[in-house]
């Protein structure tokens, strides 16, 4: 799903004078050239339920909703635009003071949350944490993968395998991958051994409790 196209497509509905399907006074459907599809739920299958802006309170508990929600992350920008958007034409029709301040309060709390949800669909996928900038390398189980740094004085990296287990193994290499030299290695900033070959990280018991 282009996420672009959702945000200017429900921009340009949200232009438009809205006027819901069915008019409160007769409680009859308006002809479809007078009404906006900001209410019109185009996905039933993939709504999520429970969703709304009365109140501050109301508008934080659907934040927590949509973000927790199984839903791909196309969807939830698409959900939440959806709730700001018709927020905001209920704060152009709403009259009443008190009713005034609570929209306007939960229209504080959802335009953060848009944007910092927004904000994740700039990351690229690739990334974790804004650390890694290049693509993902996925380790194949029971393979040396070979990585080699960008060093234009030295040929020199590491070969890492995924083991069946769960545990890595690390090996530093020079000038060949198949080279393997041997390395100091660090355990919480402290010196642990300055001559190793075979550097193994262990499976992580706790994978086991998600």
């Amino acid at each position: 799903m282009d996420l672009d196209n959702i945000i200017i497509r429900f921009r340009s509905i949200a232009d438009k004078k809205r006027i819901p399907e069915v008019d409160p006074k007769t409680k009859k459907k308006r002809s479809k050239d007078k009404h906006s599809d900001l209410y019109t739920d185009e996905d039933p299958k993939g709504t999520i339920h429970g969703l709304g802006f009365k109140d501050k309170k109301t508008a934080l508990e659907s934040i927590r909703k949509i973000n927790k929600s199984n839903r791909k992350h196309a969807h939830k920008v698409q959900a939440m635009l959806v709730m700001i958007q018709r927020l905001k034409v209920a704060i152009e029709r709403t009259k009443d003071k008190e009713k005034l301040k609570n929209l306007r309060s939960a229209l504080s709390v959802y335009e953060p949350a848009f944007k910092k949800l927004k904000e994740k669909t700039k990351r690229p996928e690739s990334s974790i944490s804004g650390l890694i900038n290049e693509d993902v390398i996925k380790l194949p189980r029971n393979k040396v993968t070979v990585l080699q740094a960008d060093d234009d004085d030295y040929d020199r990296g590491l070969r890492v395998q995924y083991n069946k287990d769960g545990s890595y193994t690390i090996q530093y290499w020079i000038r060949d991958d198949q080279n393997v030299q041997k390395i100091e290695v660090e355990l919480d900033g402290e010196s642990v051994k300055k001559d190793a070959k075979n550097i193994k990280l262990l499976y992580h018991p706790e994978l086991n409790e998600k």
